[in-house]
């Protein structure tokens, strides 16, 4: 089970040594520092979904302001949020996938707009209960990027363009809902538009079973729901004291940083991404708003700053952040009639967005992430001979894997080649392996598995993973050489060894990506069991080498926050 994936990095034999707390801070910090100073390199196939999605917000604002109802118009750009999502699915799959997206987009409106016929305390519980059931189903059917945060953004600003004033809405329900409806078909439309060139009806795709598996929440999905809870009850509480027309700003940034990883450092670098990336959109709101764009102008601009989320998002957050900042601001603040270039607002935003990334990140903090099985140190799953045991490889352990390897090949035609092309130690990642383990049965290596890091990010696999987890090339990891000696079947260790992995992974703050061949089926099952989603299929050049069926190929997938 598992695929051999390009090396990077030298290995760690042994069990480590844990570093002392000022020497953990100081590596969290340095990482963050280097986050913000590091771009991602460019990804390959961003720019048609860039354009879909500066279209989708452009064009129902410019269209409707020429008629007249510029109004309608920034009602309707939240439905462009629709065609965010699904960006790595094929035509066919997000031809199915979208319509699910818009209905719970116009749930969000929907529940906002009856929340503030109730008044403020309404919208504060109704905010509070949303924001946990958008994270909760948004992690139990592993819909990936960008989460649950724009439903509970749209449920706020729904809520906000509503609100009863002097005994009448600002906007009617009514009217709301038709642009939000109107504006994510035109989304759709968008979404399936390649869908007129036959290669692409002609593509295989996943079901919308397979495009959102579940419900289930697994113990890293548990603790993000568990955080942004809290996120949510905190940030509520806030607001209430503080000014409760400004909750939803404040939870919307806080479930922003909380909801895609159970490992700290991601939550804690995204955070301090969020603070700064909207410090600087702020200033280029005001920027912007000097100008006053208005109508036609005004779509305009909110379809160029769209286009530039959507093309710098995987490659640094707080750039993309910069953008979608100003975009936000500029849609509630015209639609409700304030004024555009008010360092007010601009200022407000910028305090609830501090307030929001650091409850989030207090969150991550306080609410430790689940401790994996197999760890370093891991004993025993049972008492007495025969209890399977997970430990940290070491030097000594390669030899006999090698040998279980080439035993258990004939069985699951894994490693496809059979002798190898190079060293058997190579395959192993004797040497580059980021961090390994074994499986043990009464002093008896069974099993192997290891984690490393992509060598080459312009491979079309690494660029899609990593459009997959939302994430820079720089942020992906790779779970590589698991196999399991046959005659110790049965224990379930190839499911714990990936588990060992995973959580090392995780961890580190990374995201879990790999590769399996079609030809080892039982490691395609137990991936896909565990939460693992497909998000590239090919044929490499030394599989078309080694196997002569050109129906043969491997799968390249992520687990999402989500998985086991």
């Amino acid at each position: 089970m598992g695929a051999m994936i390009e090396k990077e990095r030298a290995g760690h034999d042994g069990a480590p040594t844990r570093p002392t707390r000022p020497t953990r801070v100081r590596r969290e910090v340095a990482h963050v520092r280097s986050s913000l100073l590091t771009f991602g390199p460019p990804t390959r196939g961003r720019w048609p979904l860039a354009i879909q999605a500066a279209l989708a917000m452009a064009v129902p604002v410019v269209l409707l302001a020429a008629l007249g109802r510029a109004d309608l118009g920034l009602l309707a750009a939240t439905g462009a949020f629709t065609g965010l999502y699904g960006g790595r699915a094929t035509p066919r799959e997000r031809a199915v996938l979208v319509p699910v997206v818009a209905v719970a987009l116009l749930l969000s409106a929907a529940a906002g707009a009856v929340a503030a016929a109730g008044g403020t305390a309404v919208v504060l519980v109704g905010l509070l209960v949303w924001s946990v059931l958008a994270s909760a189903g948004t992690l139990a059917f592993s819909l990936g990027p960008p989460g649950p945060i724009f439903f509970v953004l749209v449920f706020g600003l729904s809520a906000g363009v509503t609100a009863v004033h002097d005994g009448a809405r600002v906007v009617e329900p009514a009217t709301l809902l038709a642009a939000v409806a109107g504006s994510s078909a035109f989304a759709y439309l968008l979404a399936v538009a390649p869908l007129l060139r036959r290669r692409h009806r002609r593509a295989p795709a996943r079901s919308l079973r397979e495009l959102l598996p579940g419900p289930r929440l697994d113990d890293g999905a548990r603790t993000v729901l568990l955080r942004a809870t809290a996120v949510a009850v905190v940030g509520v509480a806030a607001a209430a004291v503080v000014d409760p027309q400004r909750a939803y700003w404040v939870v919307t940034a806080g479930v922003a940083v909380v909801g895609v990883s159970a490992a700290r450092r991601v939550t804690v670098t995204r955070g301090v991404h969020r603070a700064v990336g909207t410090v600087a959109g702020a200033a280029l709101f005001l920027l912007l708003a000097q100008l006053g764009p208005s109508g036609v102008v005004l779509g305009l601009v909110l379809g160029a700053l769209q286009l530039a989320v959507e093309l710098v998002v995987v490659r640094h957050y707080a750039l993309a952040l910069t953008f979608i900042t100003p975009l936000v601001l500029l849609i509630a603040t015209a639609a409700t009639g304030g004024a555009l270039a008010s360092t007010d607002v601009a200022l407000e935003r910028v305090v609830d967005t501090l307030v929001g990334a650091a409850i989030g990140i207090a969150c991550a903090v306080l609410v430790a992430p689940p401790s994996r099985a197999g760890g370093p140190s891991e004993g025993p799953t049972g008492e007495g001979p025969g209890a399977p045991v997970i430990r940290r490889r070491r030097r000594d352990d390669v030899p006999v894997l090698a040998d279980v390897l080439l035993a258990q090949q004939p069985l699951t035609s894994y490693p496809v080649r059979n002798p190898l092309p190079f060293p058997v130690e190579e395959f192993l990642h004797a040497d580059d392996a980021v961090a390994a383990w074994v499986a043990e049965i009464d002093g008896r290596v069974v099993g192997h598995v290891c984690w490393t890091r992509p060598a080459d990010p312009g491979t079309a696999a690494v660029e899609a993973c990593a459009t997959a987890h939302g994430c820079p090339v720089s942020g992906l990891a790779w779970v590589s050489t698991l196999f399991v000696d046959p005659a110790a079947g049965g224990r379930g260790l190839g499911r714990r060894l990936l588990a060992t992995a995973v959580g090392g992974i995780r961890d580190a703050g990374l995201h879990p990506c790999l590769e399996v061949v079609d030809l080892n089926p039982v490691a395609g099952r137990l991936y896909r069991a565990t939460g693992w989603v497909e998000v590239l299929r090919t044929r490499p050049d030394w599989l078309a080498g080694a196997v002569d069926d050109p129906e043969v190929g491997e799968s390249i997938m992520v687990l999402p926050v989500t998985g086991r």
